[in-house]
């Protein structure tokens, strides 16, 4: 177990509510220590102490923590006795260097809510780790206060991340104690294990509302060697409840960077956009698509968490004409997963001079792909999206064309469909 001190700032709502709460479970922690060197049974000390008329504002859970921190009081001291707030204190309050009530300050114990795995992680917090907040739930998981943590540096901040992650998941309990200044998380930490990455082996997605095309490729010499691919089909998801698409959101982030780790990746690329919600004149349904139902933000900022936690860079390419340049090279396969090639081969060659575009086909090449309808070649991509757009001519290629391993994400009951592509 390893245990993190935070400093953290509140409201004074929550500090008078921490104070009640710490000196009523401060109580029970007394007692029950006095009662378990009797010899009492837990039951017994539950039973007792819940008849307590001064510990109104604890439910059971609150008094669970107290008799658990009691327990582990009387194992770490045995019979020795125990001058609850120190013994230099108590000294100080006998030789009237503190005060009356600096004294009973000093005997209350920092207020401790054990952590449960199947409660995700604790009943009484939850950790939101990209905002720096630890949010401070009633028993019905309605949030009462948010406390602001202090920023961490990033070997801390890496198993805060995990740890969030693993409490999500309902794999790891979190134990919170805290006093008036600092919060202590207590967990098993993160195993580092040395995972072989190859420098320039990427993973790149190119998403849409409708589907997330992804790849995993080695550039070499400007040109990707592809080691697997697939396509994450989101139609069906869209038209689900919001707490599944939120749900199945990050079962696709995990999804793809456990493919990233599997691999070996160094790098995650992913199209640097900036989408804010508009009218986009195309019709109700498709500005809901693109409002309210594509959760592009909510999917990178997950996305990036998983990286930092498993050490890939994760990084942000511009994606100016990656489509058009991906259909174009990149014609023995099919959109969406064409695209994420270019997108690679960007991620790889980023802040490097010259090398934003890869050059463009000559027009015979060109030619094969368009049915000699062109008549010359190209200075740049822009000149060809122009006239991709006048001649409408096609540079998507049909995913009829090629066969996948389709399957459910997760489950049977998932509403994601995935294929890999049989290269």
């Amino acid at each position: 177990m390893t245990t993190l001190k935070i400093k953290y700032n509140s409201s004074i709502e929550f500090r008078q509510y921490l104070f009640i709460l710490r000196k009523e479970q401060s109580i029970v922690v007394r007692a029950a220590f006095n009662k378990i060197k009797e010899n009492q049974k837990q039951k017994e000390i539950r039973d007792t102490i819940s008849a307590y008329a001064n510990i109104s504002n604890l439910d059971s859970w609150w008094i669970q923590g107290a008799i658990f921190e009691a327990i582990r009081l009387h194992k770490s001291r045995g019979q020795t006795k125990v001058i609850f707030g120190g013994r230099k204190s108590l000294k100080d309050y006998l030789k009237g260097l503190i005060t009356k009530d600096q004294f009973k300050q000093n005997r209350l114990f920092p207020l401790i809510s054990i952590g449960e795995a199947l409660q995700t992680g604790n009943r009484k917090f939850r950790l939101d780790i990209q905002n720096n907040i630890l949010k401070f739930q009633d028993k019905r998981g309605n949030v009462k206060f948010d406390l602001v943590l202090q920023s961490q540096l990033r070997d801390r901040l890496e198993q805060l991340l995990y740890i969030e992650d693993q409490t999500k998941e309902r794999k790891q309990p979190l134990t919170v104690k805290i006093d008036e200044n600092y919060v202590y998380l207590i967990f098993n930490p993160k195993q580092n294990t040395k995972v072989k990455q190859i420098s320039n082996r990427v993973l790149a997605i190119d998403t849409n509302p409708n589907s997330i095309g992804w790849s995993v490729c080695d550039i070499r010499n400007d040109q990707p060697n592809v080691i697997d691919s697939g396509i994450i089909e989101l139609k069906t998801l869209n038209l689900q409840s919001k707490n599944k698409k939120h749900h199945e959101t990050f079962e696709i982030c995990k999804f793809l960077v456990n493919k990233a780790v599997h691999y070996g990746c160094a790098s995650f690329a992913v199209e640097g956009l900036s989408i804010k919600s508009k009218n986009n004149f195309k019709g109700r349904k498709f500005n809901k698509l693109v409002n309210n139902d594509w959760l592009r933000v909510k999917l990178f900022s997950n996305i990036q968490k998983r990286c930092y936690i498993n050490n890939i860079k994760f990084i942000e390419v511009n994606p100016a004409f990656t489509s058009i340049i991906g259909g174009t090279i990149h014609s023995n396969f099919p959109d969406p997963i064409s695209p994420t090639l270019e997108i690679a081969r960007r991620a790889i060659h980023k802040y490097q001079k010259d090398k934003f575009y890869p050059s463009i086909p000559n027009v015979n090449i060109l030619n094969e792909q368009w049915k000699q309808t062109l008549e010359k070649s190209f200075g740049t991509w822009r000149e060809l999206a122009d006239w991709l757009k006048i001649s409408k001519q096609r540079y998507r290629v049909s995913l009829e064309d090629f066969t996948f391993k389709v399957f459910s994400l997760k489950s049977r009951n998932s509403a994601v469909i995935c294929r890999d592509l049989y290269v």
